[in-house]
């Protein structure tokens, strides 16, 4: 993260290096790869579809707010480069 090797970082370390800095980060991410030794290669499961909006009257509008993190739009808060 921002030059700094994350390795053997605690999760609460990352996030204190990620919040306390500008709004551009740089982040390098690597992985190992799989041995060459005869095994198939690993899928990822899919991850679930998102929950349709719901047209309830049971939602007061107060609660706007609360709704699906989703929807605010992170490109205009993180710009890549």
């Amino acid at each position: 993260i921002n030059g700094v090797d994350m390795t053997e970082a605690r999760h609460d370390q990352a996030v204190a290096l990620l919040t306390g800095t500008s709004p551009t980060i740089t982040l390098l991410v690597e992985r190992d790869q799989a041995s060459a030794g005869g095994s198939s290669p690993r899928t990822r499961p899919h991850s679930p579809p998102p929950p349709e909006p719901s047209d309830s009257p049971e939602q007061e509008e107060g609660d706007e707010h609360l709704g699906n993190h989703l929807n605010c739009p992170m490109e205009d808060e993180y710009p890549i480069e």
